[in-house]
C-alpha cells in the first residue's frame, strides 16, 4: 500500500479505454476498504461505479452486471469507467455452503467474453482465501484477468484461516447428532457471514443459536448472539430494534467484561445518536468511556471521542466537539498512528469558526438617511434550535 513502486506497476497495467477485468485480493476487509479509496484517488479521472453484492446471490456474473449496472455503464458511450465488485466472495462462499458450484462454473464459461461484454474495466475484489479458490475451481477466469494483485499489510499478523474451510468444518460438525454444542458453532458462522456483511445470512445463523440453546445446557453464546443481532438491525437503520438487543446482550455478558460492556454502550450511543437524542447518546458514551479506561483500550477509547464529537456537533456544542477531538487526536499520538491523528486533526478543521461576512452597505430612505436592518427575533426558534438548523446545513 506505502510503496509507490506497486501502484506505478497499476497504473501500466490498468488500460484507460480496453475493456479489461482485474482481480485484486487482500488479506482483511478494512485493509480492502482502504486500497479501493486509495485506487479512486490515484485513478481519478475514471467514473468509479462500486456495486455491492454482500447480499446478493449471484450465480452469472455477466447477467447481474447487466440488471444492476446504469445504462451509460453498458452502453459503452461514457469512456474510463471502473466498476468495483465488492462482497462477491459472499457468492462463492454461499455456494460452497451449498456444495453448488454455479457462480465458479459461470465465471469459467463467461472469463472470454466477460472483456468484449463490457465496455469498462473491471475490479473484483476478494480476499486472499477467495482468490485461491477461484484459482482452482475457475482458472479460466483467472487467466484471462489483466493480472492478480496480492496485497497485504507490512506487519500482518497471522492470516486468518480460510472460510471456505471453516464453513465446511463447522457444517459437518452440525451434522453430527451426538454434538452438544451446536450454538456456539452457529454463532461462528453468524460471526462469520456478519464480518462480510451477508446480513441475512447472519441473522439466519443467529436465530439457530436461540434455538440451539433451549436444548443446551450452556448458555454462553446468547450475549454474543444478541450483540450480533443488534449490530445488523443497526446497520439497517432499525436502531429501536438494535437497542432492545443490545439490552439483552447487556443482561447476559458479565459487567466485569468492561471491552464488550464498553462496546456495548457504545453501539447503544450510536443508536440514540442517529435518534437525534444527543443528551441520552452522550450518557452512553460516559459509561463506555468508563468501561474502556477500566480495560485499559485506549484505542477504543479514542474511536469513543471521535464518536461523542459528533454527538455534541448534532447538539450543536462545536467547542465541546473540538475538546474530544483534541483527546482523540492525543490517543492517536500516544498510540504512533500518524494516519489516525491526520485524519482526526482534517476533522478538527471543519469545527474551526469561520470568518464573519463583511457587513452589507445600509440602505438608505427617500429623505437620505442610513437605515439598518434589524431582523426580527423569532420567540419560536431558540437558540439550540438555530444552532441544530445551522449544523444541518453545513452537512
Amino acid at each position: 500500500l506505502h510503496h509507490q513502486a506497486n501502484w506505478e506497476s497499476l497504473e501500466v497495467i490498468l488500460p484507460a479505454q480496453d475493456a479489461a477485468y482485474l482481480i485484486m485480493g487482500c488479506e482483511s476487509l478494512s485493509l480492502r476498504d482502504e486500497l479501493r479509496k486509495e485506487v479512486e484517488k490515484r485513478f481519478s479521472h475514471f467514473d468509479h461505479l462500486p456495486q455491492d453484492y454482500s447480499a446478493a446471490h449471484v450465480s452469472s456474473l455477466t447477467a447481474t452486471l447487466s440488471e444492476q449496472l446504469p445504462a451509460h455503464a453498458l452502453s459503452g458511450t461514457t469512456p474510463h469507467i471502473m466498476v468495483h465488485l465488492l462482497y462477491l466472495e459472499n457468492s462463492l462462499l454461499l455456494h460452497h455452503a451449498e456444495a453448488s458450484g454455479h457462480l465458479c462454473q459461470s465465471l469459467g464459461s463467461e472469463a472470454a467474453a466477460l472483456a468484449s461484454a463490457f465496455p469498462f474495466l473491471t475490479v473484483v475484489w476478494l480476499d486472499l482465501h477467495s482468490i485461491d479458490y477461484l484459482r482452482k475451481y475457475a482458472p479460466d477466469f483467472c487467466q484471462h484477468a489483466l493480472d492478480i494483485y496480492l496485497w497485504w499489510e507490512e506487519e500482518a499478523e497471522e492470516i486468518p484461516p480460510s472460510p471456505y474451510e471453516q464453513l465446511t468444518q463447522w457444517q459437518q460438525q452440525l451434522a453430527d447428532p451426538a454434538l452438544q454444542t451446536k450454538a456456539a458453532v452457529c454463532l461462528q458462522m453468524g460471526s462469520l457471514w456478519e464480518e462480510h456483511h451477508s446480513f441475512q445470512q447472519a441473522m439466519i445463523y443467529y436465530q439457530r443459536v436461540l434455538e440451539y440453546l433451549q436444548l443446551e445446557t450452556d448458555s454462553s453464546p446468547l450475549g454474543d448472539t444478541y450483540l450480533g443481532m443488534g449490530r445488523i438491525m443497526m446497520h439497517g437503520g432499525d436502531y429501536y430494534q438494535a437497542q432492545d438487543y443490545f439490552r439483552l446482550a447487556l443482561d447476559c455478558i458479565d459487567e466485569t467484561d468492561h471491552t464488550r460492556t464498553g462496546d456495548i454502550h457504545r453501539y447503544m450511543g450510536i443508536c440514540q445518536y442517529h435518534c437525534r437524542n444527543s443528551r441520552a447518546a452522550l450518557a452512553l458514551f460516559e459509561r463506555s468511556n468508563a468501561a474502556y479506561q477500566a480495560a485499559g483500550d485506549e484505542e477504543a477509547l479514542a474511536y469513543n471521542f471521535q464518536d461523542m464529537a459528533l454527538v455534541c456537533r448534532q447538539a450543536g456544542q462545536d467547542e465541546e466537539a473540538m475538546r474530544w477531538l483534541e483527546k482523540a487526536r492525543d490517543l492517536s499520538e500516544k498510540l504512533e498512528d500518524e494516519k489516525w491523528k491526520r485524519e482526526i486533526e482534517k476533522s478538527m478543521q471543519a469545527y474551526q469558526p469561520k470568518a464573519s461576512a463583511p457587513p452589507s452597505p445600509p440602505d438608505y430612505t427617500a429623505a437620505g438617511y442610513a437605515t439598518e436592518k434589524v431582523p426580527p427575533k423569532d420567540p419560536k426558534m431558540s437558540r439550540r434550535g438555530f444552532l441544530e438548523k445551522f449544523t444541518r446545513r453545513k452537512k
